[in-house]
C-alpha cells in the first residue's frame, strides 16, 4: 500500500470528485449508493473542494443540507435556512419567517436575492450549489412537492442554481417523462471506496499526531470492508483508545482489541 500522502496515483475517489467538478457546470447530480458507501462523506468534501475555488472561470457557493427526517411541511424552510446560514448574513427577524407556511415561491424569491449578494462577491459567474444529503426523503412526500423543488431550478435564475443528491434510491419513475425528476440528474453510482481511499481515511487524519505501525492500514482495510462509516467508527475508537493510555503509536493490537470492543 502507498502511505504517502500525494504519492500515489489518482485514487476511484478523487477521480469522482473531479468528474463532478467537470459536470456541475451544466447539470445537476445523483449520488446513489448503499449506506455506509461514503455518501456524505463525499457530499462535505466536494464542498470543500469547491470553497477552494480554483475555477477560473466560476465561483461556487456550495451549501450542505440534511434531509434525512425533515416533515414535508418544513422542507423549504430548511433549505432556506441552511443557505442563509452558510451564505448570506441572515436580515433581522429573518429566521422568524422560516417556517412551516414557507413555501417554494418564498425560497425561489430568496434564491434571487442570495444570488444577487452572491455575483457581488464574485469575480466570474456566481453558481450556488445545494448539496442534498438525503434526497429520497422525497419519496415520503406527496408529488406536488418534488415538482415544487424541480420548479426552483426552472425559475428565472438564468443557470446559476446546481444541485448535487445523494440517496439510496430515488423513485424509478423519476427516469420517465412524467416524472419531475425526468432528465434532470445525471446519475452517478457510489460503491464502497478502494484500498488507496480507506488508507486515506485512515492516514491523513491523525497525519503528525499518531504513528501506525506496520500493518495497521491493512487490518482495518479487511476487517471494514472499505466501508467508510466503519472505518470512521474504528479509527475513532483507536484514537480514544491511545488518548487513554496516553500513548501516541496504534499497532495491530490496538486494531484487533477495538474490533472485539465492537464486535463481542
Amino acid at each position: 500500500m502507498c502511505l504517502a500522502p500525494g504519492g500515489c496515483e489518482v485514487s476511484g475517489r478523487e477521480q469522482l470528485i473531479r468528474r463532478i467538478l467537470s459536470t456541475i457546470h451544466n447539470n445537476s447530480i445523483l449520488l446513489r449508493g448503499e449506506p455506509g458507501t461514503g455518501k456524505t462523506a463525499m457530499l462535505l468534501h466536494l464542498k470543500e473542494r469547491l470553497l477552494t475555488g480554483g475555477d477560473p472561470a466560476t465561483d461556487f457557493f456550495p451549501v450542505y443540507i440534511e434531509l434525512h427526517d425533515v416533515p414535508e411541511r418544513l422542507l423549504f424552510s430548511t433549505v432556506a435556512g441552511a443557505v442563509f446560514g452558510q451564505l448570506a448574513p441572515m436580515p433581522a427577524n429573518r429566521a422568524a419567517s422560516f417556517g412551516a407556511d414557507y413555501g417554494h415561491r418564498d425560497l425561489a424569491n430568496d434564491f434571487r436575492s442570495v444570488l444577487r449578494t452572491l455575483r457581488k462577491r464574485s469575480t466570474g459567474q456566481a453558481r450556488l450549489v445545494l448539496l442534498i444529503d438525503g434526497i429520497d426523503e422525497l419519496n415520503n412526500y406527496a408529488p406536488r412537492t418534488a415538482q415544487r423543488v424541480r420548479s426552483l431550478f426552472m425559475a428565472s435564475l438564468d443557470g446559476s442554481l446546481v444541485m448535487v443528491a445523494s440517496a439510496v434510491e430515488i423513485n424509478k419513475h423519476w427516469e420517465q417523462e412524467g416524472s419531475p425528476w425526468y432528465n434532470f440528474f445525471e446519475e452517478i453510482e457510489i460503491t464502497s471506496i478502494g484500498p488507496e481511499d480507506t488508507e486515506a481515511l485512515i492516514t491523513r487524519p491523525i497525519l503528525g499526531v499518531f504513528k501506525i505501525k506496520e500493518g495497521v492500514a491493512d487490518r482495518i482495510v479487511e476487517l471494514t470492508d472499505n466501508k467508510p462509516y466503519r472505518v470512521q467508527r474504528l479509527c475513532i475508537s483507536l484514537v480514544n483508545r491511545l488518548y487513554e493510555e496516553g500513548r501516541r503509536t496504534i499497532t495491530v493490537a490496538d486494531v484487533e482489541a477495538v474490533e472485539r470492543d465492537q464486535n463481542p
